[in-house]
């Protein structure tokens, strides 16, 4: 679960990547737990517009301790040019093949996952094309598991937060 600390981490890693003019968002599972009044288990900091050497050698250089993936297991059209856990915490960086960050929760499996944090006001907002009042799968490979997962983070998160309401969104 993402703790004090691994906020802290997070601020500082931002503004690490943004002094190397890096393009840096915080997206996906924590945006969303942060909507919808959850405990998020990681940060994903999703980057682009920079070649995977930018961030290696950034990390490398300020001795910021990570375990490198270049590729999460999953076809070529995931445009996803590397990721890095930060060791001893919960924080992910995840650089994507686009010219923006914010282009890459286009190319996220599920709709339910296309949130954006906000650092300022520490709010999250979702950026996805139609709703995510209901759950849309976006790419055909995030099947089996994958499905399942997200259809009980549906389960979990949105249908108490619409049966919460009495007025409409």
């Amino acid at each position: 679960m993402v703790n004090e600390q691994d906020m802290k981490r997070v601020r500082r890693l931002l503004a690490l990547l943004r002094a190397e003019g890096i393009d840096c968002i915080i997206a996906g599972g924590f945006a969303r737990d942060v909507f919808f009044e959850a405990s998020p288990k990681d940060i994903d900091i999703i980057c682009g517009g920079v070649p995977h050497e930018v961030i290696a050698t950034l990390f490398e250089e300020t001795g910021t301790l990570t375990r490198s993936y270049p590729k999460y297991n999953g076809p070529e059209s995931d445009r996803l040019a590397g990721v890095w856990k930060i060791l001893d915490t919960n924080i992910d960086v995840i650089l994507y093949e686009v010219p923006i960050a914010l282009e890459a929760v286009g190319m996220f499996d599920y709709n339910l996952n296309q949130f954006v944090f906000n650092e300022e006001t520490e709010t999250s907002h979702y950026v996805g094309d139609g709703t995510w009042k209901r759950l849309v799968r976006l790419r055909d490979d995030a099947r089996g598991s994958r499905q399942e997962k997200m259809e009980q983070k549906f389960r979990d998160l949105v249908e108490p937060a619409l049966a919460s309401y009495d007025e409409p969104f």
